[in-house]
């Protein structure tokens, strides 16, 4: 009976903590590729290249702010869902949207860390993670298809966890 509770939140630890660092690096990329962008409209233009990056920062914050909103509406449509289908109490619910949150705000930025520095941060979210579902009862098998994601990191439609697969 662990194992079926200890490996799928092991599974979403090791999951959330490489999202928030692969988003990061593609970040960093478009950073580097904006920067050169931005100086070249800047001359092609002839802007001031400030200005130019002002607008471009803007707009990419525009961005994230949308997608981060959709996947928090698509994140409660789901755990209403889960509610409505007794997988759920509204109390669990509640108690996972904190939670969530709760590693939003406290995601470390990984984006400059070594390796070892995000193996131990992994594994210190596995942990905080497996102990948090433990103590709220709530069935691991249900987190890959609340958060959206399956146990071999894949979204929904591609085979994850509540495919049928």
């Amino acid at each position: 009976m662990k194992k079926r509770i200890i490996f799928p939140a092991l599974a979403l630890g090791i999951l959330t903590t490489a999202g928030f660092w692969g988003a990061n690096q593609v970040l960093a990329s478009q950073g580097e590729l904006g920067n050169g962008l931005v100086q070249r409209l800047a001359e092609h233009f002839n802007l001031n290249q400030t200005e130019v990056e002002d607008v471009v920062n803007q707009y990419r914050n525009e961005q994230q702010s949308q997608m981060q909103a959709e996947r928090q509406t698509q994140t409660e449509e789901r755990l209403n869902q889960a509610v409505s289908d007794g997988q759920i109490t509204q109390a669990q619910k509640d108690a996972l949207t904190a939670k969530l949150a709760e590693f939003q705000a406290d995601r470390p930025n990984m984006a400059g860390s070594d390796p070892e520095e995000r193996q131990a941060d992994m594994e210190s979210h596995r942990t905080a993670m497996t102990a948090w579902v433990e103590a709220n009862g709530i069935d691991p098998n249900i987190l890959p298809n609340i958060l959206g994601r399956g146990l071999n990191g894949e979204g929904q439609h591609r085979g994850g966890f509540g495919s049928g697969k």
